[in-house]
């Protein structure tokens, strides 16, 4: 199962068991460590980013900028988003919207 299919799988649980009051808790402290054993179990390094970034760590390089501004703009014209992969083999970086 996908990072973000798990993820996906275990925030509907906790939104069905007790809404929003439930789904918060999740997603501040059992989101990080289930990404963190699913990246150890794919030997990857998982991680978000964003353009308007509270913590540093989580700020997005240039490319990344450019990107997430250009599936802002898809959005904006309701086109689908696609995941990307950047890099060569080997080193790749897969990049979900």
């Amino acid at each position: 199962m996908s990072t973000q299919a798990q993820l996906g799988k275990n925030l509907i649980a906790a939104l069905q068991r007790g809404g929003t009051e439930e789904a918060i808790p999740f997603c501040n402290i059992r989101a990080i460590p289930l990404t963190d054993s699913i990246a150890i179990a794919a030997n990857a390094r998982i991680q978000r980013v964003t353009n308007k970034a509270r913590n540093p760590v989580n700020m997005a390089n240039k490319f990344e900028v450019s990107l997430i501004e250009a599936y802002q703009k898809q959005l904006s014209e309701r086109q689908s988003l696609e995941p990307r992969i950047n890099g060569e083999s080997g080193s790749e970086a897969y990049y979900f919207p």
